[in-house]
């Protein structure tokens, strides 16, 4: 039987986005890594008889943010998307 070998420990990077995308980058001119291909999905919605403009989509949500004084900002967002657009 083989002897019990200790589980290597997992390793946690905190590093931005920004920064992985630049080293990314760094690598792929160095090492020539072809950078993946752009994969564009479409969404297949169902369409009523409405004629264009009739109908729409109404999505509304909050958010709260800080300004640049620390002080608590509640923002309210509104989106619209109209079935033909």
């Amino acid at each position: 039987m083989l002897a019990d070998k200790a589980k290597p420990k997992s390793v946690v990077f905190n590093i931005s986005v920004a920064s992985f995308r630049k080293y990314m980058v760094l690598l792929r001119l160095e090492f020539g890594y072809p950078k993946p291909p752009l994969q564009v999905v479409h969404r297949k919605y169902a369409m009523r008889g409405s004629p264009a403009g009739e109908e729409s989509q109404v999505d509304m949500g909050q958010i709260v943010v800080k300004d640049m004084y620390g002080k608590s900002l509640r923002l309210y967002i509104f989106a619209m998307v109209l079935s033909c657009s």
